[in-house]
């Protein structure tokens, strides 16, 4: 997406071009775009573009026939490009690699389960998802995947996942309808999770409804659930305007790392979109500002701007932050105290060595 920031930025390089390259994880990349000045003219979602050297690209349809110009289907990756397959995993291989249908052989193609459209010079355009996988913060995410293992839960009749806000501040909802009267609590549904999924997977924020919405036809109702998200999540809690300092320059260090605009003192750090790389980036100017270290897992247990500052405020008046001392300056052998997330990341490494 051409963003004004975007536009802004290449405007003040009229010399620049902009280029929109496109590949999967099981290929990297395999077309690109050139887009060249003036960036006012550039379009707000430009072709992934064509393929790159040794690269094979088609758009077929459900029937693996190529699409005509205009025409929409999932685009299929062939070539030098291509990975052998998942480690471990031989039947999402044989689903994702797929014989070549046009040359034979033990030639393979990867179905990407994106759709897109071949336009009439060969360019060809993103236009969604197959399936149901988005992109959460640059990691692409199934929400399929997720409501399979909440489905798994025992208290959990159907869910649906959606994903709310904007850029890094994007973040997962789980729209969860019970089996029976009494619903499982957010911090079952998300221990329940957090056995099954990676961390980036599990929703920050779980809404119970009686029942997910549906069409006349009998699917999920996707407007209508999206209004009924908000709706709740607006609702749920009465805004609570930070009070004293500490509240204060912890709501705008937060406001400026999760990006938004309005947060109260009781509103939830995780329902806020917060996950561990912004709980690094926050506590490290919280580190800055107030001359205090915490653990990084402090946010997940007290996710609250009161709570947050509590904890400031019970350490005492805030001690001068301590001077950053530049690498290049220090001298071969100098020994410096870890920091609590660096202790944490060795921590987790000899975990991950030792067991």
């Amino acid at each position: 997406r051409v963003t004004p920031a975007i536009r802004a930025l290449f405007e003040r390089l009229p010399d620049s071009a902009l280029v929109n390259q496109y590949g999967p994880t099981e290929a990297h990349v395999v077309s690109s775009y050139r887009m060249a000045p003036p960036a006012a003219e550039w379009p707000l979602l430009p072709p992934i573009g064509k393929a790159i050297s040794n690269v094979t690209l088609m758009v077929l349809d459900d029937d693996l026939q190529r699409v005509q110009h205009g025409g929409e289907g999932e685009l299929y990756l062939g070539g030098a490009c291509l990975a052998r397959g998942y480690l471990n995993r031989p039947q999402l291989t044989r689903e994702s690699f797929v014989p070549d249908p046009f040359a034979g052989g033990t030639a393979r193609l990867y179905r990407t389960g994106d759709i897109c459209r071949l336009v009439s010079d060969g360019q060809i355009e993103f236009v969604g998802r197959r399936d149901q996988q988005v992109k959460i913060r640059g990691i692409r995410v199934d929400t399929g995947e997720i409501q399979a293992a909440l489905g798994s839960h025992a208290e959990v009749s159907e869910s649906a996942v959606l994903v709310r806000g904007e850029g890094s501040g994007c973040y997962l909802v789980a729209c969860i309808a019970p089996k029976a009267e009494r619903a499982a609590s957010s911090e079952s549904l998300r221990h329940h999770l957090e056995q099954a999924l990676p961390e980036y997977m599990v929703p920050n924020q779980f809404l119970h409804m009686e029942a997910l919405p549906r069409t006349a036809n009998g699917k999920i109702d996707s407007e209508a659930l999206v209004a009924l998200c908000d709706r709740q999540t607006e609702t749920k809690t009465e805004f609570s305007a930070p009070e004293g300092e500490t509240e204060r320059a912890l709501a705008r260090i937060w406001s400026q790392v999760l990006e938004v605009d309005r947060i109260g003192r009781d509103d939830d750090f995780i329902a806020l979109g917060g996950q561990s790389l912004a709980a690094m980036q926050i506590l490290a100017r919280v580190g800055e500002q107030f001359g205090v270290e915490f653990a990084h897992r402090i946010l997940f247990e007290t996710p609250t701007i009161a709570g947050l500052a509590a904890q400031i405020d019970r350490l005492g008046p805030a001690a001068a932050p301590q001077p950053r001392i530049p690498v290049d300056s220090l001298e071969v052998g100098t020994e410096s105290p870890l920091s609590w997330g660096q202790t944490e990341i060795w921590l987790a490494a000899q975990r991950a060595i030792y067991g």
